[in-house]
This record gives structure tokens, sequence and C-alpha cells, in this order.
């Protein structure tokens, strides 16, 4: 790109603008004008790919990342009865940011003995296990 105030910048900034204004026209009147296939210049959309409806859509939930990752971390992990040791360290490693990549289980303790749970109690919530 040239130096900001050169005839080079000036155009650059008067093309991407005007891309831009296209791009966006092009996306209100067909969504489609940007998806292109295959490989080369003739990239085109094929027609058997495109549906001549709509597809209701669920509506979209706003909220800030703080709570997004909030709500992640209430429901990560094997939850079900209750989160298990591993599952517990590594969301709180998450939410005190004390998390790293470990080259061998016994970095973290090793492998926990897992208990084996009925299909059933899992359904009902109302487990009492017995160890493996």
């Amino acid at each position: 790109m040239g130096r900001a105030g050169s005839r080079d910048y000036r155009l650059q900034l008067q093309l991407l603008s005007e891309l831009r204004r296209k791009l966006l026209s092009t996306i209100d009147s067909d969504e489609w004008a940007l998806v292109k296939y295959g490989w080369g210049a003739e990239r085109v959309v094929m027609e058997k790919y495109r549906s001549p409806t709509s597809y209701p859509t669920p509506a979209v939930t706003k909220m800030s990342a703080t709570e997004a990752l909030e709500r992640v971390l209430a429901e990560a992990g094997a939850t079900v009865p209750k989160r298990d040791t591993i599952d517990q360290r590594v969301v709180s490693d998450v939410k005190h940011r004390k998390g790293s990549i470990i080259n061998s289980p016994e970095e973290v303790g090793g492998y926990t003995r897992q208990k084996i749970l009925s299909p059933f109690c899992l359904v009902m919530h109302s487990c009492s296990s017995s160890d493996s």
C-alpha cells in the first residue's frame, strides 16, 4: 500500500470503499453471489446447492463475552450427575487463567479411576455408583 496522503494511497482507499459498497449491495440483493464452488476462475454456485425457500432460524440471544464465558463454564464438561474432578480442574484453570498444555497425565495427578454409572440413573439424575 502507498504512503498515507499519496495519490496511490487515496486511490486504494477509494477502490476499497467502492468494493465495500458493491459487496454490501450484493449481500442485500443476493447472498449467494458471495458463495463460490470449486477451484479457479470458473467457480460458480451450482443451482443444486441452492434452496428455493429460506429456512427458519432460531432467534439468537445476544450477551457479553463475559456472560457467554460464564454460561459455557457453568455447563461445560461431564455435569450429570455432577462434574468429575478432571472437569472441575479444567473449569477452575479457565476461570483463574492457570491452564496450560501438559505433556503427561502425571502432571495433573494422573489418570482418575472412573465410576461405572447405570444409563437409567443418568436420566433420572439419581445415581449411586460402584467403583470399576
